[in-house]
């Protein structure tokens, strides 16, 4: 074989692992160019010293591997022993440098190369290989169905999409500025400009946001290490508190009621949220699946800022049956009178509604507006909560006592409240402890009393938490996040009612003075992390949450 064919060849081979590598293309066409213009320029190592045997090509900034699909022959080269790398014959216009390095996979991507129609000869600046990164898509609602491909403008980079993908990864994205990335349907379809001068830095995976349209964002840290709040164990399942004031958003960039709100794990994930509520200030819950321990890089992001998005605020997301809740109850809701059915709305899918049965008009909460109550309000739910006996529950929820004793929610057999016989759950006071306060008190017929361990003062609110794991035998009581009473001997005696409903505040026998807010019953046992987490988010003095705006 000829020098001039093997070289031929070589060049062939390049071009063809460049494109592969970068999930591209068919091999390139040799032809020459229409002018004399030479392109050249050096690959070197950290040290200075050029980098021989690496894969170069000039890519114009026209080009598109899907239709293009060639790149010619003239525009790649091989660096020689001093790194140098040289084009002939090519012509004016905008072009972006890629290159490879064969045997340690380290790649370059320089872009806004410029060849003027009258320069002979055009020497770029030196750079150097870096290590690969992957490149993290994601693409909006209206593109998911469709399938084609994602294409880097510029350069013989592009993955395919099928329908149904909500992103797709380019796994070994050289690092540097990307002039445009977008979407061309596989028929007739679109084409979509995704994202411009997309910078893709060191870091491992760069993930692009799953909503290009939206103007502003910011991250949302969540600190579990020391500088934050402790936690040991990796949490699932969480529903996060995000608190926003005038001291840490912009509401005149966000849509009334926050509807172009959008929310997004750092790996570009579309999360659930709910906004509970939104006026000179709001309270939004974010359903993560997983909070890792002892961290303060964690974050989620925060999009606002697209007059035309509409609200996906859903609460039965944020508070899924699949992860663990049964019911959860804001208390948000008001209005005048009683007898308003399904007023206090349930944010679980169980759609376990609360019924007005209160007389108290004042909106008294901690987290948010919460609801005062008057002995004899109550709120029973129109729907069934749980089975309390078959895997476990965790039940949570803010008081604030102005009285003595109390009954904060219970289980009933049916509309008369009243003690059957049947398994009923009782979480409130014990009049036996005699204490002034509240000492929370888990109550089972049939099954004995279970009493916490801490007296409780009057007028504070106080996050109270029960776990009952049936697996060991074991009810634990929480106030503040800390553990305060628990019993590895209480074995159940008689069958819980699934069939049961839910009644906040007053039984019928016992009721309670003063307010309650965050009611929220899981059918799951949660972690002593899960429980702790929880308080400490949502305490307004809290340190789990900053807010840091970004554009």
């Amino acid at each position: 074989m000829s020098p001039k064919l093997l070289t031929g060849r070589l060049k062939w081979i390049l071009a063809s692992l460049l494109c592969a590598a970068s999930l591209a293309c068919s091999p390139p066409m040799y032809a020459g160019g229409g002018s004399d213009t030479e392109v050249s320029g050096r690959i070197v190592a950290p040290d200075g010293s050029g980098i021989p045997g690496a894969g170069v090509t000039l890519v114009p900034a026209d080009f598109n591997p899907t239709l293009s699909g060639q790149v010619s022959g003239n525009e790649t080269d091989t660096t020689d022993s001093t790194g140098t790398y040289r084009f002939k014959g090519i012509h004016h216009g905008n072009y972006d440098l890629q290159a490879l390095g064969l045997a340690s996979g380290l790649r370059l991507l320089a872009s806004g190369i410029v060849v003027q129609s009258d320069r002979g000869t055009l020497v770029l600046s030196e750079d150097s290989l870096r290590k690969p990164v992957r490149l993290l898509v994601n693409l909006p609602d209206s593109l998911v169905q469709l399938s084609g491909y994602v294409i880097a403008t510029g350069t013989t980079m592009y993955a395919k999409k099928n329908a149904g993908d909500k992103s797709v990864m380019f796994d070994s994205a050289a690092q540097g500025v990307y002039p445009g990335l977008q979407f061309e349907a596989n028929t007739s379809g679109p084409t979509v400009q995704l994202f411009t001068n997309v910078a893709v830095g060191p870091s491992d995976t760069t993930v692009l946001n799953p909503f290009p349209g939206w103007a502003h964002s910011a991250k949302i840290q969540v600190n579990t290490s020391n500088s934050g709040v402790p936690v040991q164990t990796t949490v699932v399942d969480f529903s996060l508190v995000v608190r926003l004031s005038a001291s840490n958003f912009p509401f005149s960039q966000a849509q009334p009621g926050g509807a172009d709100l959008r929310f997004a794990k750092a790996n570009g994930k579309a999360l659930p949220y709910e906004i509970a509520e939104w006026d000179t200030a709001a309270v939004i819950w974010v359903g993560l699946d997983t909070v890792c321990p002892e961290s303060a890089l964690q974050f989620v992001r925060m999009f606002w800022g697209n007059a035309g998005a509409t609200t996906l605020s859903n609460p039965a997301a944020v508070f899924d049956t699949s992860r663990g809740f049964a019911g959860v109850w804001h208390l948000e809701e008001d209005q005048a009178g009683v007898g308003t059915l399904g007023l206090y709305k349930d944010a679980t899918p169980n759609a376990a509604n609360g019924n007005d049965y209160v007389s108290s008009t004042g909106k008294d909460g901690f987290v948010g507006k919460g609801q005062a109550f008057a002995p004899g309000d109550s709120i029973p739910t129109d729907a069934p909560v749980t089975d309390m006996a078959a895997a476990g529950f965790t039940a949570c929820a803010w008081v604030n006592l102005t009285a003595p004793g109390g009954v904060v929610f219970s289980k009933r057999k049916d509309d008369t409240m009243a003690d059957t016989g049947d398994k009923e759950l009782w979480f409130g006071d014990s009049a036996a402890t005699g204490a002034p306060g509240l000492r929370p008190t888990f109550r089972a017929i049939g099954q004995g009393t279970i009493t916490a361990q801490r007296d409780m003062p009057l007028n504070q609110w106080h996050y109270y938490a029960f776990r009952w794991q049936p697996s060991t035998g074991t009810a634990t009581f929480f106030v503040d996040g800390g553990l305060c009473g628990s019993t590895g001997s209480y074995s159940p005696q008689a069958a819980d009612n699934p069939a049961a409903f839910f009644t906040i505040g007053s039984d019928g026998t016992r009721s309670m003075s003063g307010a309650l807010d965050e009611i929220h019953v899981s059918k799951v046992a949660r972690s002593d992390d899960w429980i702790m987490l929880a308080f400490e988010n949502q305490r307004q003095d809290q340190h789990v949450v900053t807010v840091i705006l970004e554009k």
